[in-house]
């Protein structure tokens, strides 16, 4: 092995960037986006026989600094946080970067009603409630 070549069991983060790696690969939207210096909010989606509930954690943001906008297929949201949060970004020319903003649009897995929605935000989760869109016409069956 040459003196100047490296050995990734010689850097425990190298194996910590692989692990990260396997365990976020399913995740369809990295979890921040440096450009806009946003990080996209963990977030569940839950669906039932009425509604379509959307909760995401947004630690650090006020109320008052929260947009949510919906669409009959998407929640989007935009919100500012307190204080700014500095990570550092693994990759070429790692250094810590700021990020201000939460970012995160999801697609719902049925259609709703968005003029119908409610949220509520309370110690650090915002909580999105959508009516399913119920379309067709119910049909009287006549008499023979």
């Amino acid at each position: 092995m040459d003196m100047w070549e490296d050995d990734e069991d010689d850097y425990p983060e190298t194996s910590m960037d692989r692990f990260f790696s396997r365990v976020f690969a399913g995740f369809e939207d990295p979890l921040f986006d440096i450009e806009s210096r946003s990080l996209r909010p963990l977030f569940r989606v839950e669906v039932n026989e009425e509604f379509v509930v959307v909760a995401m954690d947004l630690p650090g943001a006020r109320k008052e600094d929260i947009a949510v906008t919906c669409t009959e297929e998407l929640v989007s949201l935009e919100a500012e946080m307190k204080k700014p949060v500095a990570l550092r970004v693994s990759g070429a020319g790692a250094r810590a970067t700021r990020f201000e903003r939460y970012s995160k649009k999801v697609r719902l897995p049925v259609r709703v009603v968005p003029e119908k929605a409610t949220a509520k935000y309370k110690n650090g989760v915002i909580v999105v409630k959508l009516p399913i869109l119920r379309t067709g016409k119910a049909i009287k069956i006549a008499d023979g």
